[in-house]
C-alpha cells in the first residue's frame, strides 16, 4: 500500500490459527506500533501473563478458540 510500512500497522488479526499453540514472539520487532492482536481458531490449551511480556503497548487481545 502506497505510503504505508510496518510501522503503519496498528493491529494483527490471524483468521485461522489453529496451527498455533502459542502466542507468537517477537512480532512487535517487525510492527513495533501495533495495540491489538487477534486470533480465530486458536489451538492453545493454555495461555499465560508471562506471554505477553515484551508486548508493552498491547491494549486488545482477543482469543477465540
Amino acid at each position: 500500500m502506497k505510503g504505508k510500512s510496518n510501522l503503519s500497522v496498528k493491529g494483527i488479526f490471524i483468521p485461522d490459527g489453529r496451527n498455533l499453540t502459542f502466542i507468537p514472539q517477537n512480532i512487535h520487532s517487525f510492527f513495533p506500533t501495533f495495540i491489538a492482536l487477534s486470533f480465530h481458531s486458536l489451538n492453545m490449551k493454555t495461555f499465560s501473563g508471562s506471554e505477553l511480556t515484551d508486548y508493552v503497548n498491547l491494549e486488545a487481545l482477543h482469543l477465540y478458540s
